[in-house]
């Protein structure tokens, strides 16, 4: 039986080739520790395969360190609000043209509004995949993992991808399982792809959603994708998929660690991992006693008093749910400490 792809597709920020490498170690390593691994190891079961799109950004990262007022008027003529754009002023002018300014906000605004970038990344992200189906066995299994803007990306491919819009893609069938962490597909979404009228969506076989299965999963304490989260009404999916299994949205509340927007934050609960393993796997991969054993060592090695301090700061960031763009930068430097 060949192996299961798993494709893992970063968030903003630069991501060096290699930068899943962490992930994988981090997925084997929960798997390792189940009781079924002692029959089936995960490299038997399992292939990760790294997705990288942070290249579309190199070029406007360097013309921003050489010429950041034009690129200001590049997002204010492609849609940006003029606050947020007096607010991004105000940034650069506070902290310069490096760090997260212009590793991170200038990544999410620039897929957001910029045409160009946003269908560059798509493409490749989508080649990826299809080129690396295309070199496994014939009827491999394939899933998806995204982190953060990662969703985001991950949404616009796989509607692309079902729509059609790409070369090879009728070759290919849809995904085992789609993985989003800090889902920001719906702040990033266009009106031309809504969210929740996408093709990204869970389905029971013959219906047009590009997965079988659909884990959301947000941290209550993360600010980033609170803006616009991710967040379905009942008919989404439709009510028999829903009857079926297929969707299942997570709320983290534990800290961990300081950054709870953090792929490996995520990962590393039980709350996500083990509803990511059993989709992955079969649902009787980890039976309920093991689940709540492997909960309260979670629990043990991570008290949430000493957290206190750090949620109360978290809170602070948190911002309002009517909030404008300027109000969501603001967001990020408070976040990422700058």
């Amino acid at each position: 039986m060949s192996a299961h792809l798993i494709f893992l597709v970063h968030g903003m920020g630069i991501h060096q080739e290699g930068w899943s490498k962490a992930v994988e170690q981090q997925l084997a390593d929960q798997y390792h520790d189940l009781e079924w691994s002692q029959l089936y190891s995960w490299g038997e079961h399992f292939r990760p395969v790294e997705v990288r799109y942070d290249d579309a950004f190199e070029a406007i990262r360097t013309r921003w360190q050489r010429d950041s007022p034009a690129v200001v008027t590049m997002l204010r003529e492609a849609g940006l609000a003029a606050r947020a754009t007096r607010k991004l002023e105000r940034l650069r002018e506070r902290l310069g043209t490096d760090g997260v300014l212009q590793t991170h906000v200038l990544d999410v605004l620039m897929y957001r509004f910029v045409t160009t970038v946003r269908e560059a990344v798509k493409v490749s992200v989508a080649r990826q995949i299809v080129d690396a189906l295309a070199a496994a066995p014939a009827g491999s299994c394939w899933s998806v993992i995204a982190h953060s803007l990662g969703t985001a990306v991950t949404h616009d491919t796989l509607h692309a991808l079902g729509a059609g819009q790409v070369d090879g893609a009728a070759a290919i069938r849809r995904a085992h399982l789609v993985v989003m962490l800090a889902n920001v597909s719906r702040t990033l979404q266009q009106e031309a792809v809504k969210t929740y009228a996408s093709r990204c969506c869970p389905a029971l076989p013959g219906g047009d959603g590009m997965t079988a299965h659909y884990l959301n999963v947000r941290h209550g304490w993360d600010p980033i994708p609170a803006r616009w989260p991710f967040s379905p009404h009942d008919q989404w999916p439709d009510a028999d998929t829903r009857d079926a299994g297929r969707y299942l949205d997570v709320r983290l509340t534990r800290l961990s660690g300081v950054n709870p927007h953090g792929f490996d934050h995520h990962l590393r609960d039980p709350g996500c991992f083990v509803p990511l393993l059993r989709f992955l796997g079969s649902p009787g991969l980890i039976p309920e006693q093991e689940a709540r054993a492997l909960d309260k060592a979670f629990a043990r090695e991570h008290p949430q008093g000493p957290r206190d301090a750090l949620r109360r700061r978290l809170e602070r960031m948190m911002p309002a749910p009517t909030g404008d763009w300027g109000q969501y930068l603001e967001v990020f430097r408070a976040y990422f400490g700058e």
